[in-house]
């Protein structure tokens, strides 16, 4: 029996240890979905966390180009830790998420973000799943593995290199170690009530910081991710525009 990304979202899993000093999560998520109207959408839901409580974050950029970051934690303890220097906004605001199928997702962060997905495997995607699940440990410690590994996917699944490896924005180095993936079969979504329509293959890699993100849709799962930080993790909120809604 195939798991559904539905019942694999349920399920954290760590593939090793975590570095001394490191801050952790574990879940699951969609990597990115470009859209025609050139916004971009980014989910992280992580209800496993190291330096806080569990949280979701989507990100959105605009067709030109600024990110805001949504969580429903505050930015200290959410994405925008390690995120802030390469976005215009942070947002505090509720999100659910819901399943209302084995492979839809509905994401709502009202009033800003509704958000609707539908996942599906493929060829690659089950090929990579296998592989992912049978890799020692000393693969997700090398960082020269996961770009390779990262290369490697992109190819297979026409996204473009996915980046398991690298430094975020505000400079953390970061390992993120994808379990389960399937493809993004079909999303929309209405941002500040604007329909989004279908997803489209960009024309360029979009980009948060020097994070590439994929240009095809991807949903990862039983993932954990590690991100070490430049010297010390601050715990002062981020520099970048923030508030809080709801």
């Amino acid at each position: 029996m195939r798991t559904s990304p539905q019942h694999a979202a349920a399920h954290q899993h760590t593939t090793q240890p975590p570095r001394d000093g490191a801050d952790t999560v574990t879940g699951c998520g969609v990597m990115g979905v470009p859209f025609e109207s050139g916004d971009y959408l980014a989910l992280r839901p992580w209800p496993v966390s190291s330096f806080g409580p569990g949280y979701t974050s989507v990100w959105h950029r605009t067709a030109q180009g600024e990110w805001t970051i949504y969580a429903d934690a505050p930015p200290e303890v959410s994405c925008a830790r390690f995120m802030s220097s390469a976005v215009s906004t942070v947002v505090t605001l509720p999100i659910t998420m819901r399943w209302t199928g084995a492979d839809y997702l509905h994401i709502d962060a009202p009033p800003r973000i509704e958000w609707t997905v539908r996942f599906g495997p493929s060829t690659a995607t089950r090929a990579l799943s296998r592989m992912a699940g049978m890799l020692p440990a000393p693969v997700w410690r090398s960082d020269r593995a996961l770009w390779l590994l990262g290369g490697i996917a992109g190819v297979a699944l026409g996204t473009g290199t996915v980046q398991m490896t690298g430094i975020t924005p505000n400079g953390h180095r970061f390992r993120v170690h994808p379990l389960r993936l399937w493809m993004v079969r079909d999303s929309r979504a209405h941002v500040d009530g604007v329909p989004t329509g279908p997803p489209r293959l960009p024309e360029h890699t979009a980009r948060i910081g020097p994070v590439r993100l994929p240009r095809r849709g991807l949903f990862f799962a039983e993932t954990s991710a590690e991100f070490t930080p430049p010297g010390s993790t601050p715990d002062a909120p981020p520099s970048t525009r923030s508030h809080v809604l709801g």
